[in-house]
């Protein structure tokens, strides 16, 4: 799979947050944007959506910006991809059509999956 430019950048904020960790104190986007070469436009952009989906939180105000909603070990690279980029493999007719009998049996016993 190759990831988007969006994904990249969106991997690449949350690592900077990340780093940041466990520091209280919030990231600014500037901060965020000039560490990871991101355009100050996009980085509000894709934080916003990182904010949406509960990956990371803001703090309003003077001394506010970003920081992860959950600890580094609590984010996965597939988190911020799906968060971006939507579910990464769908394969609900490909799964009911053409899978074997024990395989549908298989991926039902695991949530559909």
């Amino acid at each position: 799979m190759k990831a988007s430019v969006k994904s990249d950048y969106a991997c690449r904020a949350v690592e900077a947050l990340a780093l940041h960790h466990p520091d209280t104190r919030p990231m600014r986007i500037e901060e965020i944007a000039r560490k990871e070469a991101i355009r100050r436009t996009i980085s509000c952009k894709i934080l916003i959506e990182l904010k949406s989906k509960g990956l990371i939180q803001s703090r309003r105000g003077k001394a506010g910006g970003y920081m992860l909603a959950k600890t580094p070990k609590e984010i996965t690279v597939g988190d911020v991809l799906r968060a971006i980029q939507g579910d990464i493999l769908e394969m609900p007719l490909l799964a009911e059509a053409r899978c074997p009998e024990e395989i549908k049996r298989a991926c039902a016993h695991q949530g559909g999956r």
